[in-house]
């Protein structure tokens, strides 16, 4: 014999209105476990046995976004002072065309912008990088360059699969060599910071620094500058020998974490910070409208910096919704 359905689950069960706590539900789906929009709405049936239109359930991203614009502000403040920044960029499709998502984060704040452009014009809109006097950790894309007021870390992670590439595919032993000492002195300093060192002593620097050296001039007897070929033009050089050219030139901003242990060696920070924007793109597809998107990543930096100064994300959507948004501690700042 089929079993009847649960009293509570009935069709004749009326409608229930729409809470502050269904909003914080929503919100959580859609900017947290990206659930596309069209499912939420099927979630929302299955579970009150009312149908609730997509519209509304935009309309519902689009009222807590826009009670985030203290927050955003206050992240903006904070993060403009932070000693050690780190910064990315990934595309995005909006409206069927490719946007770009810039993200700055610390330990502590996460921060996207959302921009039509993808160079420095674009970040200068986000309104942090031009503010910051400490250091940046990045991946090494030239438009970062334009902020000479800081001082620059060059993701080692990003240096390592490039040395990997260039010995395997165009046989630089000298890029074996240059792996082997970044991975090396990454464990030394992450061992002198376990100890309290806040850098590596004068003489492992001037050892490290005269090891570097050593292997940047192998590197160069194996890659000469290339012939002129009396066409106008750059000179064309390998992918091997661009980068050889960029651990000579930039030394100092390669090494950055071995003078200071507060500097990771990596960008895996802000990277784990926005590919979660990819993530959510693959699972729910890109966005209908400019708007829809920048509320989505509104909620992306204040559920990520919740997070990472201990807030449950559910709590402090509840706190939104009721009119007292969760704010980002001071200390937010400390790398």
């Amino acid at each position: 014999m089929a079993r009847s359905r649960p009293e509570s689950f009935r069709a004749t069960r009326p409608p229930p209105p729409v809470t502050d706590q269904h909003c914080c539900y929503v919100c959580y789906l859609v900017t947290r476990q990206h659930l596309p929009i069209a499912r939420v709405a099927e979630l929302l049936h299955d579970t009150y046995d009312t149908s609730v239109s997509t519209g509304a359930i935009v309309a519902m991203v689009a009222e807590g976004a826009a009670m985030l614009s203290g927050f955003l502000g206050e992240v903006q403040a904070q993060l403009r002072t932070a000693q050690v920044v780190h910064a990315d960029e990934t595309g995005l499709r909006v409206n069927a065309r490719l946007a770009w998502v810039h993200a700055v984060s610390t330990t502590d704040l996460t921060l996207y912008h959302l921009d039509t452009r993808r160079g420095a014009t674009a970040m200068d809109a986000m309104g942090v990088l031009q503010h910051l006097t400490g250091v940046l950790v990045h991946d090494g894309w030239a438009p970062y360059r334009h902020y000479d007021k800081v001082r620059h870390q060059l993701c080692c992670a990003h240096l390592l699969r490039e040395l990997a590439a260039a010995a395997l595919n165009e046989g630089q032993s000298w890029a074996n060599d240059m792996a082997g000492l970044l991975s090396d002195t990454w464990h030394h300093v992450l061992e002198a910071k376990a100890n309290g060192q806040r850098s590596l002593s004068d003489d492992e620097l001037t050892s490290l620094h005269a090891t570097y050296r050593t292997i940047i001039a192998s590197g160069h007897e194996v890659n000469p500058p290339p012939t002129p070929t009396g066409r106008r033009g750059r000179l064309q050089r390998s992918k091997a020998h661009n980068l050889l050219n960029r651990l000579d030139v930039h030394m100092d901003d390669v090494l950055r974490f071995t003078t200071n242990t507060n500097v990771p060696a990596d960008n895996n920070l802000c990277e784990r910070d926005i590919r979660m924007v990819k993530i959510a793109q693959k699972i729910s597809g890109g966005f209908r409208s400019f708007e829809g998107a920048e509320a989505f990543l509104a909620f992306r930096g204040y559920l990520s910096s919740a997070a990472k100064q201990g807030a449950n994300r559910l709590e402090v959507l509840q706190q939104l919704f009721v009119g007292d948004p969760w704010m980002p501690s001071p200390s937010g700042t400390s790398p």
